[in-house]
């Protein structure tokens, strides 16, 4: 039965309270496919984006909320706090004055007017673009430099200190980059680009369990966040490959099973499931996973039979 507005926006709302962002952005945006100024609909979606770190695309949905209706106190409260957030202080003087000229006098209104006379209260979207813009040109010595100036103005911005975050992980200064993540996830617990970055960074140190931790941070903040997914495989394997190479065989298949919670299709991982299996002696299991490896992969057929060949004719000789 197709959902009407009105449900799809209480489910939809029920759905963002409990954490589920998938849901609950499928939900506003089936709204919008058929009403595109549904207010309600446009300032959750608005809160839903701004909560990833991304405030320049949450902007649009408040303005449009707030123009459909100006009769709400929070659509004028969301989208003068957007505007503030991304340095557009003279537009949101403007919308502050309509605001008070339409009646909307409270104490929340007066806080950020006294914000607004104080300056930005954070990085303008262009300020950051150009650091952002360094950054991907492989500059960065000169994105901290340019970076680290102002965040010295707005210790408080999150995609900020993404930034400087990547640009100290690009000079391998993995300890200062791995604190400008954590602070960026501590002002914006749900920026799942910080999540997979301080990943990427934990991972490179070696840190595998907490690599490991932030990678499934950032894909259940993003579900479809297809790199994140890749990096979690890889960073399993090499925390298990170590653990063989140091020969803690029981400690990997405990990380195994830790981790990897339903039986994999991965034939790398399968593949060195089967080796740590071999390397208790547990045969059987060994044998099940490299046949399952490669069922999936036949080329690993020549790889593993060198790998395990010793250990497997010894084992099929006494059966």
């Amino acid at each position: 039965m197709e959902l009407t507005e009105e449900r799809a926006l209480e489910q939809g709302i029920a759905a963002h309270r409990e954490g589920r962002l998938q849901d609950a952005e499928r939900l506003y945006r089936s709204i919008l496919n058929t009403q595109p100024g549904h207010p309600d609909a446009n300032h959750n979606l608005g809160v839903l984006v701004a909560g990833t770190g991304k405030p320049e695309v949450a902007l649009p949905y408040f303005k449009t909320a707030l123009d459909s209706n100006s009769k709400i106190e929070q659509f004028w409260l969301s989208y003068l706090n957007m505007l503030a957030k991304l340095g557009q202080i003279t537009k949101a003087k403007e919308v502050l004055q309509q605001a008070l000229e339409a009646g909307f006098k409270g104490n929340k209104f007066h806080q950020l007017g006294e914000l607004l006379h104080k300056g930005p209260v954070q990085p303008s979207k262009e300020q950051l673009d150009q650091i952002a813009s360094l950054f991907t040109q492989g500059k960065f010595q000169e994105a901290l430099a340019e970076g680290n100036i102002l965040a010295a103005k707005f210790p408080n911005n999150s995609e900020l200190l993404n930034i400087l975050g990547a640009s100290y992980s690009g000079l391998k200064q993995y300890d200062e980059a791995i604190s400008c993540f954590r602070k960026a996830i501590d002002i914006s617990p749900k920026y799942a680009n910080a999540c997979y970055n301080l990943a990427n960074a934990l991972r490179d140190t070696g840190r595998y369990d907490e690599a490991i931790s932030s990678y499934e941070k950032a894909i259940e903040l993003k579900p479809d966040f297809e790199e994140a997914h890749n990096n979690l495989c890889n960073t399993l394997r090499d925390l298990l490959i170590t653990l063989i190479t140091q020969e803690k065989f029981e400690e990997a298949l405990h990380q195994y099973k830790k981790l990897v919670t339903q039986p994999s299709n991965d034939p790398d991982l399968t593949n060195i499931l089967g080796i740590i299996y071999s390397s208790l002696e547990r045969y059987d299991e060994a044998i099940s996973c490299f046949e399952k490896v490669i069922s999936i992969k036949p080329e690993f057929s020549k790889l593993q039979k060198k790998i395990t060949s010793t250990k497997l004719d010894v084992y099929k000789s006494d059966s």
